[in-house]
């Protein structure tokens, strides 16, 4: 079964870059300044959203979209290693 995370409207930026670092590319796709603002600590997925006139929902589908692809790729590359070191 596979589990999907859910990302809350209440997540900070911050929170969603250092657990999911390659989320960068939904915020540069979205042309938002997020990447190395300084209020990314405090600034919520819903400011986000709200700042740059964002469809919440469709924000929270593409980073969650990101981090779903993020966790494919370990698991694979984990997979991989453990082939190889056989």
């Amino acid at each position: 079964m596979e589990t999907k995370l859910i990302l809350q409207p209440q997540t900070t930026v911050e929170e969603v870059l250092e657990r999911f670092p390659n989320t960068y590319a939904v915020f540069m796709k979205r042309k938002t300044k997020c990447i190395g603002c300084f209020l990314q600590k405090f600034c919520t997925l819903q400011d986000v959203a709200e700042t740059y006139q964002l469809s919440l929902t469709e924000l929270l589908r593409d980073l969650e979209e990101q981090t779903q692809q993020s966790i494919i790729t370990i698991k694979g590359e984990s997979h991989e290693n453990l082939i190889q070191s056989s």
